[in-house]
């Protein structure tokens, strides 16, 4: 900070009227402030000047002014976000799109293997060694050809009633 504030004091004494003359005499580097208008920087051998601001070309607001510019910021925020928001949208979209198409993909292949595992239980239990030996276990066989007979069924037609 404190090379800053002598640069700034060499630019200016060069820039003065007898620049380098100026310069050389170490006198014309101290200035003679009055001490309110003098602020020593904390940790620093610089001293800042304190000058008043001269508010008079400072044109305040009105109250409808100011709410108006505040309404056309927001609204300029809220559009650039939505248009923000608006180009992000298909990108995400498709991130969700693919998860949801990797993990159904997943789910069809599982379910292909279990209807791939049923069926082949199904034709192993229905396999006629497999029937023949469910059979015999709960004492069921061919019966003998004395013991079968021959149903006599009507020879009219049956005709379904619908309600």
């Amino acid at each position: 900070m404190a090379s800053v504030a002598l640069l700034t004091n060499v630019f200016e004494r060069l820039g003065a009227i007898g620049g380098v003359d100026r310069l050389t005499d170490t006198r014309a580097w101290v200035r003679q402030a009055p001490s309110e208008q003098v602020k020593p920087l904390p940790g620093e051998a610089v001293c800042s000047w304190v000058y008043e601001v001269d508010n008079a070309g400072v044109v305040p607001l009105n109250a409808l002014e100011a709410a108006r510019a505040c309404a056309r910021s927001v609204v300029l925020s809220l559009v650039i976000a939505l248009v923000f928001v608006g180009m992000l949208a298909p990108f995400a979209l498709e991130l969700l799109m693919s998860h949801e198409l990797n993990r159904l993909e997943e789910r069809a292949q599982l379910l292909q293997r279990q209807v791939a595992e049923l069926e082949a239980q199904e034709a192993q239990l229905l396999s006629p060694g497999q029937l023949r030996m469910y059979g015999q276990q709960l004492g069921l066989g061919q019966p003998a050809p004395g013991r079968m007979a021959t149903l006599q069924g009507t020879t009219r037609p049956i005709l379904a009633r619908t309600p």
